[in-house]
């Protein structure tokens, strides 16, 4: 009977919540509309090879990096990496915690069930207010100090449902799931500039390995240059100031060794720390003359591939976490409902706990709770909210113009560096054939040591120019790559 009329009492209230349960406040997510352009902005850019990236299906940045890149040895040093980098393990670890997240979120909206056991004894003395217990007593007489008034053996499991009238606990998932989702995306972004960046210093190392080739082989035409002039000297055809003129340039064209070399060591730290691992010699079986551009460059560049871009989609989901919120600032200005109930055992003795019908009790609440003035506090939250719903919608459509000029600047360079390249090239071609004109006139006495002098230094610049320039060109694809978001796959 005693059942019935508690159950009569909580039925109404049931009846009362479940009709709002599910109508969550605040606005569902929708993807705001960027307005994106027609095209990438390539001032002019002429019909190339490079119109093949608007022209083909496959994606460039579909492509997985394996595909992407053809040398053996970059690829398998970007697998050492994506396995021992130490930003990427921490980026691997915070997906883990972000995902325990969004598995407590996931059942925050289910009875939370607590089970307790203890003993309680409690002594006092004449002056307290309450009497011995006398069912602990019986007849007997209790001392005046420090007599037993509780004695309290007990089991309890209480239960507890907060109802989520207004969705905050729903809001509260889709914060985590886009928490767990962001972090993936970081993790991704972090991926893509960690593949980005080890082909860039992979190719800086090949220049430099070239470029200090082309020192060498230079001090050496150099120093054969001074031996020809010394014996012209020793023979009385030159004077000593064309000797010290010679020696300056070979020992300046000796100067670039150890600074190339200094570089190359640097790089090659900082290559190693890449891979998560302590400075070591790193094997290279190419020259950066042998890679040619063209086996690199994947096709199609779609401008709406940029809002899938991981750091795009990061902040994508970043705006559906403040917009989750604003539901949440929202549905704690509404009231909330809360079910409790406890059963369990508590008894005197030990031996009685176990006696449902001597030691049983049961415990049932239905609470509603309703601000009704909190120094604006609630209304504050809310406003701020929204702006931080604004906010985040500011930096996504930020990512997204950052973006489509990445990408437009990545396709002008690799055009415009390809020019230069073979600007470069032709260079190399007219200041050789110098170089040997020079020498041969030199050697024939129809012409001076300035001659020779200007000529091999003409020569050297435009070797290590020509190195460089391959570099940049090969680092401007890669680049496309990154800033269409490939690399993670």
């Amino acid at each position: 009977m005693i059942k019935m009329k508690i159950v009569n009492k909580i039925f109404p209230l049931i009846i009362f919540t479940s009709m709002f349960v599910g109508c969550k406040v605040g606005e569902n997510y929708t993807r705001p509309d960027m307005q994106l352009p027609e095209d990438f902005y390539t001032k002019n850019i002429k019909d190339t090879i490079f119109d093949k990236y608007h022209q083909d299906s496959t994606h460039t940045s579909q492509l997985k990096w394996k595909e992407f890149f053809k040398d053996t040895t970059l690829i398998g040093l970007i697998d050492i990496a994506l396995k021992d980098n130490i930003a990427l393990k921490k980026a691997m670890a915070n997906i883990d915690a972000d995902y325990q997240a969004l598995q407590q979120a996931r059942v925050n909206n289910l009875l939370e069930v607590v089970g307790r056991g203890g003993y309680t004894r409690e002594y006092f003395s004449d002056n307290y207010y309450s009497s011995p217990s006398s069912k602990y007593y019986g007849e007997n007489n209790p001392p005046s100090s420090f007599y037993t008034q509780k004695i309290q053996n007990y089991a309890r499991i209480g239960a507890s449902w907060e109802i989520d009238i207004w969705g905050k606990l729903a809001r509260g998932r889709e914060i985590a799931m886009a928490n767990y989702n962001e972090s993936i995306e970081i993790k991704k972004a972090l991926q893509t500039y960690l593949v980005s960046e080890i082909a860039t210093s992979y190719y800086t190392l090949l220049m430099l390995k070239s470029q200090l080739g082309i020192a060498r082989s230079n001090f050496d035409l150099n120093n054969s240059t001074l031996s020809v002039l010394k014996l012209q000297y020793d023979a009385g055809e030159v004077t000593s100031l064309a000797v010290q003129q010679v020696e300056s340039q070979t020992l300046r064209s000796k100067t670039l060794i150890p600074q190339i070399e200094q570089a190359y060591f640097k790089e090659e730290v900082y290559l190693n720390s890449l891979l998560g691992r302590y400075p070591r010699n790193i094997e290279l079986d190419l020259w950066i003359e042998n890679i040619d551009p063209e086996t690199i460059y994947g096709n199609g560049v779609p401008l709406d591939l940029i809002t899938n871009r991981p750091d795009v989609l990061a902040a994508e989901y970043a705006l559906i976490q403040t917009n989750a919120k604003v539901g949440i600032a929202e549905a704690m200005k509404y009231p909330s409902i809360t079910l409790d109930a406890t059963l369990g055992l508590d008894g005197l003795r030990f031996e009685n706990l176990f006696d449902p019908v001597g030691s049983g009790l049961a415990f049932l609440n239905g609470s509603l709770f309703q601000t009704i003035f909190q120094n604006r506090k609630l209304k504050t939250n809310q406003k701020i909210a929204v702006i931080e719903r604004e906010k985040a919608q500011f930096d996504y459509k930020e990512k997204i113009i950052g973006a489509v000029g990445e990408v437009s600047e990545a396709l002008v360079a690799i055009e415009r560096i390809n020019e230069e390249y073979e600007i470069a090239k032709q260079r190399i071609e007219v200041d050789h054939k110098g170089v040997r004109s020079a020498m041969l006139l030199f050697k024939s006495g129809f012409d001076n040591y300035l001659e020779v002098i200007s000529a091999q230094s003409n020569s050297l610049d435009s070797e290590l120019n020509l190195a460089r320039t391959k570099m940049r060109l090969l680092i401007s694809t890669v680049n496309l790559y990154r800033n269409l978001g490939g690399g993670w796959e």
